[in-house]
């Protein structure tokens, strides 16, 4: 049963997907696109995009009572009064800014949200991991423990994360790191909204996102999941006869869906293979081209799914998706994922030995201790 706190949260989901944008209107890349050439507007060498990052989030084990037996975990505040909070990291009047995302002027408002005392909810480390473009290498990390107070529901994922998401941007801003483009594990607008927690991250931080998901949202004329799967695996590379039994696959499971035909990435001449080529548009009702099924590492037979978050179009999303894959998810979200497990592991590891030898922290105490985590680790 819905709660009347969802039935808010999916018309600011709403609100939200209005001020999306699906073209490539940042500046780094009109660059490149005016300047021509061949090898597409990402291709390794050309200047513009210096820095790419990833965000994830990674959670505790479940403890009884619902919480962590951690008096240092944090309140993370989340629904209706997170989204307040996310409006507050923008600059000027709340519009979609184009600059970098929390500047130092709306930091104590992103704090305060994040560190306010929260009810019992899911512990959790979140992690911003900013790589090199075109070389892929870590130059800088920040990790941040939280509870997230929202429980998780289908489809409002952004309510739960994106503050999170923004108070990493905003600590790594306040080191003088601001990366260019953000891919994001979950959804842009292939969502029922058109609104999942890329496409909200990228609205209210002004920055150009990309979503990557290893499996499918039920949205209104999809395809399932499993047919998705079935007509990129008679794909094959674009342009040899494969590309017409991946359209035959994909209309044999629903008769009045729209075929998507495999598309070329115009330009590519890697050595990962002809599959690392070609994608397999994803289309809604009304035959609306809502993301793509991409077999982006080379010789991997399960595809991600890649979507528009903001400010960037679905061909360019693709491309720049493929270009960070060294294995099956995005070398970005791949090291945020690993970092934050880490992180994870390590706090688990060090309470074991506090919990025999101290008493237990008062709530007054875990509640003042705020957000804690190991931040700014910057490559040197």
């Amino acid at each position: 049963m819905r709660t009347t706190s969802s039935f808010a949260e999916t018309r600011q989901q709403v609100e939200l997907a209005q001020r999306v944008s699906q073209q490539d209107d940042a500046a780094w890349l009109q660059e490149l696109q005016q300047g021509g050439g061949g090898g597409g507007p990402l291709a390794a060498g050309k200047p513009g995009l210096k820095l790419v990052a990833g965000l994830d989030i990674s959670f505790f084990p479940a403890t009884e009572g619902g919480g962590s037996s951690s008096g240092s975990a944090s309140g993370c505040a989340d629904g209706p009064s997170a989204a307040a909070a996310g409006r507050a990291c923008i600059s000027g009047s709340g519009s979609d800014s184009k600059g970098p995302a929390c500047q130092a002027g709306s930091a104590a408002a992103s704090s305060a949200a994040l560190t306010a005392a929260a009810p019992a909810g899911d512990r959790a480390v979140a992690a911003l991991a900013v790589l090199g473009y075109p070389d892929l290498q870590l130059l800088h990390l920040e990790v941040m423990e939280l509870r997230l107070a929202v429980p998780y529901q289908p489809g409002l994922l952004g309510f739960r994360e994106v503050p999170a998401y923004l108070e990493l941007l905003r600590r790594a801003a306040a080191r003088g790191v601001r990366p260019q483009l953000l891919l994001v594990d979950g959804f842009g607008v292939l969502h029922p909204r058109r609104c999942g927690s890329a496409s909200h991250l990228g609205v209210l931080s002004g920055l150009p996102t990309v979503g990557v998901a290893k499996h499918l949202l039920r949205v209104e004329g999809l395809l399932p999941e499993r047919a998705v799967r079935a007509a990129v695996a008679a794909s094959g590379a674009a342009g040899e006869p494969g590309a017409a039994a991946a359209g035959a696959a994909y209309d044999a499971c629903e008769p009045d869906a729209a075929a998507g035909e495999p598309q070329q990435l115009a330009g590519d001449s890697d050595s990962r293979g002809s599959r690392a080529s070609s994608w397999l548009p994803l289309a809604g009702a009304g035959g609306e081209v809502l993301g793509a099924a991409v077999c982006a590492a080379g010789g991997s037979s399960r595809p991600i799914y890649v979507s528009v978050g903001h400010r960037i179009s679905l061909p360019t999303a693709v491309e720049v998706v493929r270009r960070c894959c060294r294995h099956r998810v995005p070398e970005p979200i791949r090291q945020a994922d690993q970092h934050s497990r880490a992180e994870v592991q390590r706090r688990l590891q060090q309470a074991e030995p506090q919990q025999q030898a101290e008493p237990q922290q008062p709530p007054a105490a875990a509640a003042a201790a705020g957000v804690s985590g190991r931040t700014g680790h910057t490559a040197a």
